[in-house]
């Protein structure tokens, strides 16, 4: 009978993969990016405190605000697009299981 996956391998994640683990990746990227943008926010403010040249307008910080938020959906959607990818192994991984379940029996 072969090992399961080593370390580092997607089949040993998929092994691994819970409810749980999905959910506090997906919480620990969300937090990861919010302090991304919480950085850019504050870079863009201490660029534009010096006053006077350096100072962007209302509109260049409304633009770079829409530029992140475009950066988060592109995120998110390739988040989704992982999501979905790693649906589909396990749903083939447990397809293998069962082969393999109904071999033993």
């Amino acid at each position: 009978m072969q090992q399961s996956g080593k370390s580092g391998s997607i089949e040993y994640y998929i092994e691994n993969l819970t409810v749980e683990s999905i959910q506090n990746g997906i919480l620990d990227l969300g937090v990861h990016m919010g302090d991304e943008m919480d950085t850019r926010i504050q870079t863009s403010g201490d660029q534009a405190g010096g006053g006077g040249e350096g100072r962007k307008s209302i509109k260049q910080r409304l633009q770079q605000v829409e530029q992140n938020m475009q950066e988060v959906r592109d995120s998110l959607q390739n988040l989704e697009q992982r999501w979905r990818d790693i649906e589909a192994q396990l749903q083939s991984f447990e397809q293998r299981v069962r082969y393999l379940e109904v071999l033993h029996l």
